[in-house]
């Protein structure tokens, strides 16, 4: 599979500077970060959420998790209304409504479903960025100003944290050596 006509359509269409990543399937933006070796906070994060009844697009870096409260606030203000439920898109609905789309690859690209787009503010910050382009061996490199642009309703606040950082496993112990250990000290 390759990048969607229309998401190839609309880069062209709107005259920007952007370049296709090529690199092996991956499934998550932490994925691909690690398969290219590139910071998680220059990858791009894309989740399709619900407000009620309103379907909108976050975009945020690989290394941060949304925060459901400040996007309900966000949301709630830019409707002028408040907001009961905020949650996430069900796999039924991305397939009904963003066709050709695979779960976990969506781009950002709001305006061609007419969806709303949050972008983080803090992955603004970075002057390049790689997105989702709707396939899972290609992604789309770009900079942060080459994005505003392209996406002009873009709606730029805080509303993610840093993910915590799980500690590494300890390794499980050899149970053999623990065993041989405990039979030496029986025979002496």
């Amino acid at each position: 599979m390759a990048i969607p006509k229309k998401i190839i359509n609309f880069l062209e269409k709107s005259k920007i500077k952007y370049e296709v990543v090529n690199h092996r399937k991956v499934f998550t933006a932490i994925d691909k970060a690690r398969t290219l070796k590139i910071k998680e906070n220059k990858i791009g994060k894309t989740v399709i959420l619900k407000a009620d009844k309103l379907f909108f697009i976050t975009l945020t870096s690989a290394d941060r998790i949304l925060n459901l409260d400040k996007i309900n606030k966000i949301i709630s203000a830019r409707l002028d209304k408040k907001i009961k439920k905020i949650s996430f898109a069900s796999e039924k609905w991305i397939r009904e409504n963003l066709k050709g789309m695979k779960q976990g690859m969506i781009p950002p690209f709001g305006v061609i479903w007419k969806l709303l787009l949050l972008v983080d503010k803090e992955f603004l910050k970075n002057s390049k960025l790689i997105i989702n382009s709707g396939d899972h061996r290609q992604s789309i490199q770009l900079t942060a100003s080459s994005l505003k642009k392209l996406l002009p309703e873009i709606v730029g606040e805080s509303f993610s944290k840093k993910r915590p950082i799980k500690p590494k496993p300890k390794k499980p112990l050899n149970v053999k050596k623990k065993k041989l250990k405990a039979i030496k000290k029986k025979k002496k």
